[in-house]
């Protein structure tokens, strides 16, 4: 909550405002450090979580947030999918069906879960198949999976 997009965007964020991002702040953190690791993974051990699509854009006032948790989880080596979409706001994603920019960004959500659970995949392939004394290869055919 200390970007510059919170004063940069509030005119076009439709969504979000500075005060309701303080009252809601206030209300969660309870009395606890707005730095506290559990309160903003801005301040969190970010390396061992999985890879992370991250969506930002020019209008929500917490862009400059999603710009540095990007960075942040790259640099403890989070696999980082950053997507920076133009001239939205603020959760624009939960106009889907209504809005075209949102379904599309649900659309990428999908496709990078969907990316996540074909690795998953092919890894629990690879280990079956190490348990059970087949191949890789033959493992993969069983189970119809392509080997990257």
């Amino acid at each position: 909550m200390s970007g510059e997009s919170i004063t940069r965007n509030q005119p076009r964020d439709v969504v979000l405002t500075a005060d309701i991002l303080r009252d809601s702040a206030k209300h969660y953190l309870n009395g606890a450090e707005v730095m506290n690791p559990l309160a903003s993974p801005l301040f969190a051990d970010l390396s061992a979580l999985p890879p992370l699509l991250i969506q930002t854009t020019n209008g929500d006032i917490l862009e400059d947030d999603g710009h540095r948790l990007a960075a942040a989880a790259r640099e403890q080596g989070v696999k980082v999918q950053h997507e920076h979409w133009p001239n939205l706001w603020h959760d624009w994603q939960v106009l889907a069906g209504q809005l075209p920019e949102a379904d599309w960004a649900i659309e990428r959500m999908v496709g990078f879960i969907r990316g996540g659970l074909a690795m998953v995949t092919v890894v629990a392939t690879m280990i079956q198949s190490e348990i059970s004394g087949s191949s890789v290869a033959d493992a993969a055919a069983i189970g119809n999976v392509v080997i990257p």
